[in-house]
């Protein structure tokens, strides 16, 4: 029955628009599907003890984007995400899958250009100082730290 067959479909698609989806990526991102802020708040405090090199609450805030989404199977998959929406084509959840790669991906770039802006920023005069006085006024081994520094951040 045809009736029976969209009914199905309906239940299938609010099924799957209510499930809680967590992906932990290996390179220190996770992405949420569905839930609060205080579930996503309490999933971070859980991975708390597993943080390596762990990001400021400024760098966190700065990378954390929020995305609206639905069911659409007509959605054009050139285009999947548009003005922070999400349009997902199948109830697979490999699609979840994959767009959460792209926007951990997403995340992750911009801590780490964030991170080399602010590199950039604290080295600033010693070009500058190079040029003018022809030689680098601090200590061998302040230099050295801040070399150090500098390849801890690639």
């Amino acid at each position: 029955n045809d009736e029976d067959d969209k009914e199905s479909e309906r239940r299938r698609v609010l099924l799957f628009m209510a499930t809680q989806d967590i992906f932990y990526f290996d390179y220190g991102c996770v992405v949420f599907w569905g839930l609060t802020p205080q579930e996503e708040q309490a999933a971070l405090t859980e991975l708390k003890p597993f943080m390596i090199d762990e990001v400021s609450a400024v760098e966190l805030s700065d990378s954390y984007d929020t995305l609206e989404y639905s069911y659409d199977r007509k959605a054009n998959p050139q285009r999947p995400i548009r003005f922070d929406r999400m349009k997902l084509r199948t109830l697979n959840v490999e699609e979840k899958l994959a767009l959460s790669y792209g926007m951990a991906q997403s995340s992750k770039l911009f801590v780490l250009e964030s991170r080399v802006l602010q590199s950039v920023e604290m080295t600033r005069y010693l070009p500058r100082e190079l040029s003018t006085k022809g030689k680098i006024s601090s200590k061998k081994q302040d230099l050295n730290r801040l070399i150090g520094k500098l390849f801890v951040e690639q």
